[in-house]
């Protein structure tokens, strides 16, 4: 029984990536999909102001993919945990590629 909920599970987010880059209108799920992060975070990050709110249309609440990409960009760019960016900077740098 639990291999068949995996299976169905491992098709239903087959289904998802294929179909996100696709859609405007995004659910919870999808729109933290496209974030990178689970739907907890994604919610958090959505009343802390980092990500856009949600828009009602038509009976269902969607998030627009196009406001999320503009806000991933400003968070990108504006040095939001600017350690953790230095680390990984530092991690990658050629000079530890010994």
């Amino acid at each position: 029984m639990k291999l068949i909920a995996s299976v169905s599970t491992m098709k239903q987010s087959s289904a998802l990536e294929a179909l996100v880059p696709l859609k405007r209108g995004l659910s919870r799920e999808e729109a933290a999909f496209i974030v990178g992060v689970g739907t907890n975070l994604f919610d958090r990050m959505v009343v802390e102001g980092q990500l856009p709110r949600s828009k009602k249309l038509g009976g269902r609440v969607l998030w627009d993919r196009i406001q999320i990409d503009r806000a991933m960009d400003k968070l990108f760019d504006s040095g939001v945990d600017k350690e953790d960016d230095k680390e990984v900077v530092n991690e990658w740098s050629h000079e530890n590629m010994d």
